[in-house]
């Protein structure tokens, strides 16, 4: 296994030099993706299988969605940041970009993984470490705003079943987050195991 560093809109490497190309949760931060799927089937041979998995920010990840519409409730100047604006990441945009590619056969799909919090802290203590766009913008507030943040999703969610907005069962305190993130597109007969998935030829 080799690793290397380079510009996925222009990949270091031959034409036709690989069976099979994944971009894990990247395609929506590169600045061109467009461009970044022709270099993944450039780089493809004919009849491999080009692949990408996205989080799925239009069905699925409710732990985020929670977090954000919670957000923009307190801070309605926060909606640009909300995630349901982060591209590539609803249903149909990944796969409508391997066609404009030049893609064939190409599925969508999804996967829904449960994700079990045991307690409100299980669920809200990974924001404060100033991962990602939640973690920056939480890490943003000065401390009293942050208190009112956490007080108000406890309110709203805790104890509430995250993938149906049904209560949990009483006593067991469990946030439940649909795993149902990720759109991808593969150019193979292999199809995608990461949630929302393209299936296409090069």
């Amino acid at each position: 296994m080799q690793f290397d560093v380079g510009d996925a809109q222009k990949l270091p490497y031959p034409d036709s030099s690989f069976d099979k190309t994944l971009a894990l949760l990247v395609i929506n931060l590169i600045p061109d993706a467009r461009k970044a799927m022709q270099e993944m089937r450039r780089v493809t041979r004919p009849g491999g299988g080009v692949a990408a998995a996205v989080w799925d920010y239009g069905e699925g990840m409710t732990m985020f969605r929670t977090f954000w519409d919670t957000v923009v409730k307190l801070d309605s100047a926060a909606e640009p940041h909300h995630q349901r604006h982060v591209p590539y990441c609803r249903r149909g945009e990944l796969s409508s970009l391997w066609r404009e590619t030049g893609l064939v056969g190409v599925l969508e799909t999804g996967l829904t993984i449960p994700l079990d919090f045991a307690s409100f802290d299980d669920y809200f203590t990974p924001f404060l470490k100033v991962v990602g766009p939640s973690g920056s913008y939480l890490a943003g507030l000065p401390p009293e705003r942050q208190t009112v943040l956490a007080q108000r999703l406890r309110e709203d969610s805790w104890g509430r079943d995250l993938t149906s907005q049904s209560p949990c069962r009483p006593g067991h305190g469990l946030f439940r987050e649909p795993f149902r993130n990720h759109r991808s597109a593969v150019s193979s007969k292999n199809r995608v195991l990461l949630s929302k998935s393209g299936h296409s030829r090069v």
